[in-house]
């Protein structure tokens, strides 16, 4: 948090079809986590923890502050209506979280290298990745990161962050 960084922009293709600037969001603090829909080991939690940090959120009337972004770093197969269907599946209100994938392979790789996210093929068709809960203040900046345990930290540091 004493060095934030900023991210940077990328085209986001939101399972609702539409396309949205990354900085679009700024404005509000966003939680960002990175998943692919066909994971069955870390997503399923990450998503899980999403879900309870969506009804945190409506819980202390944050929604206009805070936001939840999950993005697939597998956009051959995430398409937005898979991401869409994902959605469903998990319960995202796409107020508060929204699904969404880089198309462009190298916006893809410069957002996952700003997140510090490293995903490689395991040989069956999936992925072994690191996952987290990536902060995000309302000016852009990555502020901080942390295990998906610590979802509840990870609001408090995001309404902690000043308004842009």
């Amino acid at each position: 948090m004493s060095r934030p960084r900023v991210v940077p922009v990328v085209q986001l293709e939101q399972a609702s079809g539409g396309t949205l600037a990354s900085d679009a969001l700024q404005g509000r603090a966003v939680l960002v986590d990175f998943i692919y829909t066909q994971c069955a080991s870390v997503c399923p939690l990450l998503s899980e923890r999403f879900g309870e940090l969506q009804t945190m959120l409506r819980e202390r009337g944050l929604e206009g502050r805070v936001a939840l972004l999950s993005v697939s770093f597998d956009p051959t197969r995430d398409t937005a209506s898979r991401l869409a269907e994902y959605g469903i599946h998990v319960s995202a209100d796409p107020a508060l979280w929204r699904l969404a994938r880089v198309p462009a392979p190298a916006e893809l790789e410069a957002w996952l290298r700003s997140f510090g996210i490293t995903v490689i093929p395991d040989g069956r068709g999936g992925f072994e990745h690191n996952a987290a809960i990536h902060v995000v203040d309302a000016r852009g900046r990555l502020i901080a990161v942390f295990d998906l345990e610590r979802g509840r930290d990870a609001l408090d540091a995001a309404v902690a962050e000043p308004r842009g």
